[in-house]
């Protein structure tokens, strides 16, 4: 990949098309502080000005508003695509969180890339570098493409990367997880001896326990931090992933710690003495966010507005149904469109408008029939969906609405395409299909470790213990309580009692503190499963949610790449965030060393490919997740090589 040529902005006209004046002066404002001069910036309020000013002047930019009265920005970029001094010019869709799936049609229709409002000094720096790289990686993108044609050489990459990740497998399995499999398994058969007594048959509970605890993949992690284990970072930044280890994971009960039980891990696994628990993962609010609240210290010490401590549910009581009517009826939904959503390979970024999911939500529950098995009125269902959707917040990029729906679907097409339905009840599903919906609900786009390191008031109420889990679970059972929105009246107490369980431990599922965990349980118990008992069918749902919820990296490679670049803009704004409040941060939220390949390529093979193997040998139906996770990582393997020559 060629180096990103330089430019003098002073020398570069730039017209800004936005029909809000606030936005196309705070543009003004960002463009002039990077150097561009103010005679060479065209403000236009419409299309038409804006095609009139074309034909008036010459422009080396176009920033364009995704939304305008009149004439949408997907039109009005066909009309610039169409004109013979249009082809060529870059243009850059502008747009609030809440227009992704028109961003996203607008990258289809030929738009260069994207930014958000409100337009920042920050990214305007690095505006043509971005858009540079992102026109090379499309390139290669498009020769990979071409490469893949050719059968007989994407059979034999993929019998080396399948030999690849035998050989990783089976150091593993000799490390560790052999060993462990074969023990528990003994020890589980000599529980099943008549003639043994309770209290031998107690402690051999016990030593099960014990064994399925997340320590046992200490010392592998150590190896990683270490840097004497490289096989599972082979090309890649080894030390830019040992570092987010040691930030996210790196809180491990030490080998010398001890534990009763693997929910005593899982709490000491978020403790603020343990680790250093300022930086994240999964990042956070815009700075210029006007709807955070709560608390979050500087430097200095003084706090600040993050995150609110509770939903307001009180509006939401009084939201009527003619409110939100324009909804299409789940009755509008084509035969077509119903069978699609059991595919892999949906991709809700095409649809026209947010509106279009919440039918299709309906149609999860309506297609097992739990309406008519738990005597909910679907009214109901559909006030749940929209208040959820009402809390779950639209400024940030990735935790959102979208998201929610993103890991339902994934979840539906795991149940009836992968096959998950034959192994779980009824209620069992409808569980499932509940947490999905609300595992992220009025998410604040901050992670776990941050606010437990600025004394949140969410961390303090929840003992910095699965922080956001906790507080997504019970504002999940706050909106199920609202008399509108409850459609569980109709189960008795020992359904509800079995329900509660099942949504709260599903959704604490998703806290990735407690992946190592869960997935080491199902690697220990995988060869003995037994789908009768109520503990392996819990199991197998925390699996299911948790698949759902890191499944990005395998769906098509458009589709990945998309919700990888919200993720990675997540990281930014954080890493923006601690900048200005003085806080250590994780390289990956540094805007100025932007590394998404690298990223992409690390998290799914330290979480995703062991978690989505595992599972495809328990339910075989979810093979071709596992083919294009596969196919994925030879197309970010081939970027990030392009991106170490550069």
């Amino acid at each position: 990949m060629d180096s990103a040529p330089e430019i003098d902005p002073s020398q570069y006209s730039i017209m800004v098309v936005d029909d809000d004046n606030t936005s196309r002066t705070i543009a003004m404002r960002a463009l002039k502080m990077c150097g561009y001069l103010e005679n060479r910036i065209a403000l236009v309020e419409n299309a038409a000005k804006a095609l009139s000013t074309m034909d008036e002047r010459t422009f080396n930019l176009i920033l364009l508003d995704v939304h305008m009265d009149g004439m949408s920005g997907v039109e009005l970029l066909q009309m610039i695509r169409n004109r013979p001094d249009g082809k060529d010019i870059p243009v850059i869709m502008v747009s609030a969180s809440e227009d992704l799936m028109t961003v996203y049609k607008c990258i289809q229709e030929g738009a260069d890339d994207y930014i958000f409002k409100p337009v920042r000094p920050s990214v305007i720096k690095n505006l043509w570098s971005n858009m540079w790289r992102k026109k090379k990686e499309r390139e290669i993108v498009q020769q990979l493409a071409k490469e893949q044609e050719n059968v007989s050489r994407k059979e034999n990459e993929l019998a080396l990367l399948n030999d690849k990740l035998e050989n990783m497998n089976q150091k593993v399995h000799e490390a560790v997880l052999t060993p462990i499999s074969v023990i528990i398994k003994t020890i589980s058969d000599l529980t099943k001896l008549s003639n043994i007594g309770p209290e031998v048959r107690d402690a051999l509970g016990i030593v099960l326990t014990e064994l399925s605890s997340s320590n046992l993949y200490r010392p592998a992690i150590n190896r990683v931090l270490n840097g004497t284990d490289e096989s599972s970072l082979e090309g890649i930044d080894s030390n830019f992933i040992r570092s987010w280890l040691l930030k996210e994971y790196g809180s491990f009960p030490s080998q010398s710690s001890s534990s009763s039980s693997s929910s005593s891990s899982s709490s000491s696994s978020t403790s603020p003495t343990t680790s250093s628990p300022s930086s994240a993962v999964l990042a956070s609010l815009s700075l210029n966010s006007a709807s955070t609240q709560g608390t979050e210290k500087s430097s200095s010490g003084e706090s600040k507005s993050v995150v609110s401590e509770a939903i307001d549910l009180a509006p939401l009581a009084s939201l009527s149904a003619s409110s939100y009517a324009h909804i299409p009826p789940l009755s509008s939904l084509e035969d077509k469109t119903k069978q699609s959503l059991e595919s892999f390979e949906f991709d809700l970024w095409r649809l026209d408008s947010e509106d279009s999911l919440i039918p299709m939500l309906e149609h999860f529950f309506v297609h097992f029939r739990l309406h008519e098995e738990f005597a909910f009125d679907l009214d109901k269902l559909r006030a749940f969906i929209v208040r959820a959707r009402t809390i779950y917040k639209n400024n940030t990029p990735y935790h959102t609405f979208r998201h929610a729906f993103d890991v339902t679907q994934t979840i539906f097409s795991l149940l009836t395409t992968g096959g998950a339905k034959e192994h779980l009840s009824p209620l069992e599903i409808f569980s499932l299909l509940i947490a999905a919906i609300g595992h992220d609900v009025g998410h604040p786009g901050l992670s776990n470790p941050f606010l437990i390191a600025t004394n949140d008031p969410l961390a303090l109420l929840y003992n910095d213990v699965s922080v956001l889990e906790s507080y997504h679970a019970a504002t999940t059972f706050k909106l199920l309580a609202l008399p509108e929105c409850n459609i569980l009246s109709s189960l008795s107490t020992a359904q509800y009692r079995e329900l509660r369980g099942h949504i709260i431990r599903n959704i604490l599922a998703t806290d990735m503190s407690r992946h190592m965990e869960i997935v080491n349980r199902l690697q220990a118990t995988k060869s003995s499963l037994n789908f009768s008992l109520p503990e392996t069918r819990q199991l197998f749902m925390q699996i299911l949610i948790k698949t759902a919820d890191i499944s990005n990296p395998a769906k098509p490679f458009t589709i990945c790449r998309y919700w990888a670049e919200l993720v990675q803009e997540e990281f930014f704004l954080q890493g923006d965030r601690e900048a200005q409040l003085k806080l250590q941060y994780n390289p990956m939220n540094d805007r100025e060393k932007q590394n998404l390949p690298a990223l992409q390529i690390g998290f799914a093979n330290l979480f995703v490919f062991p978690l989505f193997t595992l599972l495809a040998e328990v339910l075989p139906g979810v093979t071709p997740l596992l083919d294009q996770l596969h196919q994925n990582r030879l197309t970010w393997e081939k970027l990030s090589q392009e991106t170490k020559k550069n």
